[in-house]
């Protein structure tokens, strides 16, 4: 639900799951889109917590390779739920594609499938946040709030209730699903958004 002081602004609710690679292409190509878009400015994007039965499949793998990104090798398997926590608390109403949130979000899943790190440990999230000038103190913070824990559940909850099977799934304004899954596909979804304000 939006609240009054973003209510001129567009809403995209982005569900991910942090060990899945789908997940972390389109989201790198839905912040390049955002860099390109008309309407950056008054796009407020929500990173939302999924977790996927399988995480990387042969397509999604050759779509990294064409982005020319490196996928490390015996990842580990992994529990995402303090990573989800982490970009939960570390979420605002932060408009345009570099929200701390969003930039922590697309930092654990580089760390995770280029760099082959176990991002379900507490010092592995406290070094990513730090890269991005969150203190260590602060993440230690959030990672402790069991308030954070439910916010996640019901995030992957509402994604269920909404017949969502897998992520990458996001939702503009609660009503305009994409399945875009290029920075050109996330561009004709803004546009359209500019063309037809709801």
């Amino acid at each position: 639900m939006r609240e009054d002081s973003v209510a001129s602004h567009i809403v995209a609710d982005a569900w991910l799951d942090f060990a899945s690679l789908s997940s972390y292409l389109q989201l790198n190509a839905f912040r390049r889109a955002l860099r390109e878009s008309a309407i950056t400015d008054k796009v407020i994007t929500h990173p939302r917590a999924f977790f996927n039965m399988s995480h990387m499949s042969t397509q999604a793998v050759e779509q990294a390779r064409a982005a020319g990104i490196s996928i490390a090798e015996d990842l580990p398997s992994l529990d995402t739920h303090l990573a989800h926590r982490l970009v939960a608390g570390l979420d605002d109403d932060t408009p345009g594609p570099d929200s701390l949130a969003l930039k922590v979000a697309e930092g654990i899943m580089r760390s995770y499938f280029e760099l082959g790190l176990d991002i379900g440990r507490n010092e592995t999230l406290i070094s990513i946040a730090q890269d991005f000038g969150v203190s260590a103190e602060r993440t230690q913070e959030i990672l402790a709030n069991p308030a954070l824990t439910s916010l996640v559940e019901e995030a992957y909850t509402l994604a269920l209730h909404l017949g969502a099977i897998e992520a990458p799934i996001f939702l503009f304004d609660e009503q305009f699903l994409a399945q875009a899954v290029t920075e050109e596909d996330f561009l004709a979804v803004l546009t359209t958004l500019q063309e037809n304000p709801q």
